[in-house]
């Protein structure tokens, strides 16, 4: 089938595009029966031909944890999180090179895992791939970040359930065996932190005589709202 691009052709249902580098031919699979995508993927491959080389996608997947580790954008705990995450997706995707992964890849992968876990937590596996492949792309690793259009659904949020009463609240916390576990209790009773910030959560950020806490910016973390 000769289509308006030069170079782009289908095979069967599937659009391919033929180009040349440094006096090769090269012919690559888009991966999509739809024109209008194939001509976007092409256009794309003509902007940046060539990528770095790879290993694969289990190697990516390791550089970049090492990568946000060093440069203080991961915790250990958000990068293990993270990690698993990411190789769970490796896992089930076969382990394809990370830049033959595309965007129907993905979007299976979020709709199967939301039939078996709650819909945020589904969404935070989008999450944690859009960061990698947003990293891959500067890398040179892969062409486009595949996540960007993946459809995700709505997150409803339900009615908080009274966990204990203030009396119970301030009795679980003073019989707390350590005073490391006094901390967090108090973390999670009084300054209604959110998860990630128990986490990144400083003892100096709370005075304790006054009643008061200060959340403060630290190397690895940043107040938000």
């Amino acid at each position: 089938m000769k289509t308006r691009l030069r170079g782009l052709y289908k095979r069967g249902n599937t659009f391919w595009f033929a180009h040349q580098k440094d006096g090769r031919r090269f012919f690559v699979s888009l991966k999509t029966d739809d024109y209008v995508q194939a001509v976007q993927k092409a256009s794309v491959l003509l902007r940046t031909p060539s990528l770095h080389p790879t290993e694969g996608l289990r190697p990516d997947i390791e550089a970049f944890l090492k990568h946000q580790r060093e440069h203080h954008l991961f915790t250990a705990a958000t990068a293990d999180s993270k990690g698993a995450i990411l190789r769970k997706f490796g896992d089930w995707v076969g382990w394809l090179d990370t830049a033959s992964i595309t965007t129907e890849d993905i979007q299976r992968f979020y709709d199967e895992q939301r039939q078996t876990i709650k819909e945020g937590s589904a969404q935070t596996y989008v999450m944690a791939l859009r960061s990698f492949f947003g990293w891959a792309v500067k890398q040179k690793l892969a062409r486009v970040n595949p996540v960007a259009e993946v459809q995700v659904g709505r997150i409803v949020s339900t009615p908080r359930r009274r966990f204990c009463t203030f009396a119970e609240r301030d009795r679980i916390i003073a019989e707390a065996p350590t005073a490391e576990l006094r901390f967090v209790l108090y973390c999670g009773f009084h300054a209604g932190l959110r998860k990630n910030e128990i986490i990144q959560a400083r003892p100096d950020w709370f005075d304790l005589d006054q009643g008061l806490l200060h959340v403060r910016k630290t190397p690895t973390f940043e107040p938000k709202g």
